[in-house]
């Protein structure tokens, strides 16, 4: 995890009261910046999830697509992604589920990487061996565990995993390294038309409700660079 942050302040225009800005580090496991990605994020599948138009018989459901283990994370993230694409351009696929969206987890150790995708999709009930005889026709040796969604359940099931590490120390850094790139979470199919139409809700001042805000560089008129500060990821300012 990065120790320390870089931020900026910006200033309400309705009682002036200063608010910190806290400059995103990169570090998919970070506590700091995780915070402001999972609370968009649940937003979006708030969103969504209220929506979405599901037919009559079908169900938000879970799904989870595993590999074999691999030496390389970087290329075995790409992997499973590509061979995860390709099953939702199947007309097996489409007979079942009308979108979805995913996150990957990663666990394991350097040399011995397991990643895999767990991912809430909405659509009819698919047989698990249908579902697995699909996926290992794209990936080989592969697993598929799926379930219905519980009511409540949904927004959690997803969200829980975007920030969740079982890997620890060097191989949580190593982790965090090969998953730049990657987006922590992605929409397809019917969720991403309906993500499109989400407007993100403005950020509100606690003390006025104004959502109007002057950055600290532009009330000074001096170099952006020139505001951004450093603290400490244990010492919030």
């Amino acid at each position: 995890m990065t120790e320390v942050h870089q931020y900026f302040n910006v200033y309400c225009e309705g009682c002036g009261k200063k608010h910190v800005v806290i400059m995103r580090c990169g570090d998919r496991f970070c506590p700091v910046c995780n915070a402001g990605r999972l609370a968009l994020i649940r937003e979006k599948l708030q969103f969504i999830v209220k929506n979405i138009t599901l037919q009559p018989g079908e169900r938000f459901r879970f799904l989870t697509f595993t590999v074999e283990n691999q030496e390389n994370l970087k290329q075995m993230c790409s992997f499973l992604i590509k061979k995860f694409r390709k099953l939702r351009e199947s007309r097996f696929w489409k007979t079942y589920y009308q979108g979805g969206s995913y996150v990957i987890e990663v666990t394991g150790t350097q040399g011995n990487w397991h990643a895999h995708l767990h991912v809430l999709a909405a659509g009819y009930y698919c047989p698990q061996r249908l579902l697995l005889d699909a996926w290992r026709s794209q990936c080989g040796r592969g697993g598929v565990y799926c379930k219905n969604a519980e009511k409540g359940s949904t927004i959690r099931y997803i969200l829980k995993y975007i920030s969740k590490s079982e890997c620890q120390g060097e191989n949580q850094d190593l982790a965090a390294s090969a998953l730049k790139g990657y987006r922590l979470y992605q929409p397809f199919g019917s969720f991403m038309s309906v993500s499109k139409k989400f407007v993100r809700s403005c950020s509100v001042c606690p003390h006025c409700g104004s959502t109007a805000v002057i950055p600290e560089y532009k009330l000074y008129g001096v170099p952006f660079m020139r505001c951004v500060q450093t603290l400490s990821a244990k010492d919030p300012p």
